[in-house]
């Protein structure tokens, strides 16, 4: 039987179920961008059900927007690393670059020692 309780969920954000029973509400901020997302699920299902639900409501959103969601993930980043070295602010592709350059070592150190 379903609760008429909100989730709060620290990654999911928080889940409001309203009149309708079987119909999960809720907004998440994925890498800064609000996102609202609804799910109806057929009769009495648990909150852990809605959950697993509103989870791959999130994956498919973030799949379906992973351009926007990585750039508004990176301008954020930009603006919080200008703010915090005023003296050395960088571009927005002088930083994309930096952050690939990153990750792409990063992940050959990972695949690197995945193996041993």
């Amino acid at each position: 039987m379903a609760s008429s309780d909100e989730i709060h969920d620290p990654v999911l954000g928080t889940l409001v179920p309203p009149d309708e029973p079987g119909c999960w509400e809720g907004t998440v901020d994925i890498m800064g961008l609000e996102v609202d997302i609804a799910i109806d699920i057929p009769g009495n299902e648990s909150q852990l059900e809605a959950i697993v639900a509103f989870a791959k409501e999130v994956v498919l959103f973030v799949q379906a927007n992973e351009s926007r969601v990585r750039e508004t993930a990176v301008n954020e980043l930009l603006e919080e690393v200008n703010q915090n070295w005023p003296d050395d602010k960088l571009t927005a592709d002088e930083f994309r670059d930096s952050l690939e350059l990153e990750s792409t070592q990063l992940l050959h150190k990972s695949s690197g020692s995945a193996t041993g």
